[in-house]
């Protein structure tokens, strides 16, 4: 007689409690790490969670390396969704100037990330596959090599509810598919860079485009083309944008990309660089089209943006602009 088939539901792996706040690995210590749990959790087939104890509330874990995450991972630092206040990642100062690429967390091609209620400073998440950001802050020290808070690699990047704030260059950049929700976007680019730069689809919804500077170029939102760009913007503000030497815009759209902008605000921002080196291209506008991109602006407005010559144009480039008025 054969054995009776087991019908009740798979069980979830039990999550690995983070104990320490050291960047440790020594299994013979009796606590565990971050490190420790990310690499437990890579070798566990599956979706594994990764939890901090109680004792670990409102602690700051320095880390002297980045973490790689080779499987599916969530990452909560607060199980009661508090947001990011919870457990603070901390990159080392002393290799954050350093000219060696890293990153906090990268998750490589096939394992999919979620990260819930952290702070995330001085160095960038990264991911080549789904990357997921809920109730988080991630900081870019300014200083950085790579400088980009988040940078997707041709996967998906969805943040909700969460603050992201580029050091050197972007906010979030990379190529795929992006989506913003109820989120805060910006960067202290101390070179070039937009608080969003990225090839291909990305859509923001009720959120805030601020505070983005640059000494080359500056740019709330630019989107680069590929076959499938587009930029979606609903009820969301773009300020704070302030031109570098060779210009800036608050959205830019490169060659051939659609974007739909409505019910938002593009205020505040300012064009006016008055230090122009007087063989150089300057190209400063609300907007910088590319040829052949499509904007249509519906129910929004665009005010108060300054330019040398007083208020800056509304767009520059080959590109159309379409607008139903404000």
């Amino acid at each position: 007689m054969s054995a009776p088939h087991d019908t009740s539901e798979p069980k979830a792996n039990d999550p690995f409690v983070v104990t320490t706040a050291a960047d440790v690995v020594d299994a013979g210590d009796g606590v565990l790490s971050l490190r420790e749990a990310v690499d437990a959790a890579d070798a566990n087939a599956g979706t594994d969670t990764i939890t901090f104890a109680d004792g670990l509330s409102g602690a700051t874990i320095r880390l002297d390396r980045g973490v790689p995450i080779m499987d599916d991972l969530v990452i909560d630092g607060d199980a009661a969704d508090g947001g990011p206040g919870g457990v603070t990642i901390d990159f080392a100062e002393s290799l954050r100037d350093s000219d060696i690429s890293k990153d906090t967390f990268r998750a490589y091609a096939g394992a999919d990330l979620r990260i819930e209620d952290l702070t995330v400073l001085g160095s960038g998440v990264r991911g080549y596959a789904a990357l997921d950001l809920a109730r988080v802050r991630v900081e870019a020290t300014e200083g950085y090599y790579s400088g980009n808070a988040v940078q997707i690699e041709g996967g998906t990047l969805n943040v909700t509810d969460s603050t992201i704030i580029g050091g050197a260059y972007d906010g979030i950049s990379g190529g795929g598919t992006v989506t913003v929700t109820r989120s805060e976007v910006g960067t202290r680019a101390s070179y070039d860079g937009s608080a969003i730069g990225v090839a291909g689809k990305v859509t923001v919804v009720d959120s805030l485009i601020n505070g983005v500077s640059g000494d080359v170029y500056a740019s709330g939102i630019r989107v680069f083309a590929t076959d499938d760009a587009e930029l979606v913007m609903v009820n969301s503000t773009i300020t704070g944008v302030r031109a570098g030497s060779y210009g800036g815009n608050a959205v830019t759209l490169d060659d051939g990309v659609q974007a739909t902008i409505t019910n938002s605000t593009l205020a505040g921002n300012d064009f006016d660089f008055s230090d122009i080196p007087p063989d150089r291209d300057f190209t400063a506008a609300v907007f910088g089209l590319g040829e052949g991109a499509e904007l249509r602006l519906e129910n929004s407005l665009v005010l108060a943006n300054a330019a040398p010559d007083g208020e800056a144009a509304l767009a520059a480039g080959g590109g159309t602009l379409a607008s139903n008025g404000g």
